[in-house]
């Protein structure tokens, strides 16, 4: 038996209920992971929206889908933003309310102005934008973990792709008033596809959040607390000494004189240094164990 349009809008409902429920538990297990809780903050919104719209689908009141064109823009809007997270590691909600405002504006407006056609129509478009650009910030964080990263793209862009379908056959009607809620092969392949990528998007963004932590694990087991560096072995052996190395001096750089011919001819000259040396001036041999400090001291007594 084949389900009714209620009846996927029900369980895509369920479905992202569900995931929001599991991402918060995510959450609240790792809070560092601030990306899990804007994505929950997304899916609360998109589910509100759902159902809301499932309430405009019995009955077609403007202020209804008014409500339903606002939570739709914020949640996805959202869900970018959390896409822009995971790759920048800030959340930005100024740009998050920017494109929830635009999107509200180009859906709202005709909305109100009795040309529902026209707003699910640029409702759709919204949507496949946000998904779109959602599907992008994770193409460009897909060195991180390629296989999870990849795959979440896909899904996004397929499910964007699904709303385009809808705007476009909504443009080949040619309706600008609908009087209800658009009913038509691609609203009903939307829903699937929105169901099939909830569920997948939501798997795939668990295991890279186990993987993160995973990873974040490692990296703290090989950090030295007190220092914050790696204590990994180095991959070179051409790796520098540390500070606290020093080279021994070499026996040249140490050198004790006691011929006083030697010392006279190895000293500089009284021109060169501007100086003038007693007339009892008698060089004295240097120790047999070098003092403390530089070569140069060490070189002669006087």
């Amino acid at each position: 038996m084949m389900l009714d349009y209620n009846s996927l809008l029900l369980a895509l409902g369920v479905s992202a209920a569900c995931l929001a429920v599991t991402l918060m538990g995510s959450w609240l297990v790792r809070r560092s992971e601030t990306v899990l809780l804007t994505a929950t903050v997304g899916l609360v919104l998109v589910v509100s929206g759902i159902f809301v719209y499932s309430a405009y689908v019995n009955t077609p009141e403007t202020w209804l889908g008014v409500g339903n064109f606002v939570l739709f823009h914020a949640g996805f809007a959202t869900i970018w933003g959390a896409g822009k997270q995971f790759l920048t590691g800030r959340v930005s909600l100024l740009a998050i309310a920017i494109r929830a405002l635009a999107a509200m504006v180009f859906s709202v407006v005709p909305m109100l102005s009795g040309y529902d056609g026209l707003a699910f129509i640029a409702d759709n478009l919204a949507i496949a934008l946000l998904l779109f650009a959602t599907a992008r910030q994770y193409w460009l964080a897909r060195a991180e973990a390629p296989a999870p990263l990849l795959g979440i793209a896909v899904l996004y862009t397929l499910t964007a792709i699904s709303f385009v379908l809808c705007a476009a056959v909504l443009i080949s009607d040619g309706k600008l008033v609908l009087g209800k809620a658009p009913s038509n092969w691609a609203e009903d392949l939307s829903l699937a596809v929105c169901i099939a990528g909830m569920t997948g998007i939501g798997a795939l963004s668990l295991a890279l959040h186990q993987w993160r932590l995973a990873a974040r694990h490692r990296l703290d087991a090989i950090t030295d607390p007190l220092t914050g560096r790696s204590t990994a072995a180095p991959s070179s052996t051409n790796t520098a000494r540390a500070r606290w190395e020093r080279p021994p001096p070499s026996s040249s750089s140490i050198s004790t004189i006691s011929n006083p011919s030697t010392i006279a001819s190895a000293m500089p000259s009284a021109t060169a240094c501007s100086m003038s040396l007693p007339a009892n001036f008698r060089p004295i041999a240097a120790p047999a164990t070098p003092l403390p400090g530089s070569a140069a001291r060490n070189s002669y007594w006087c």
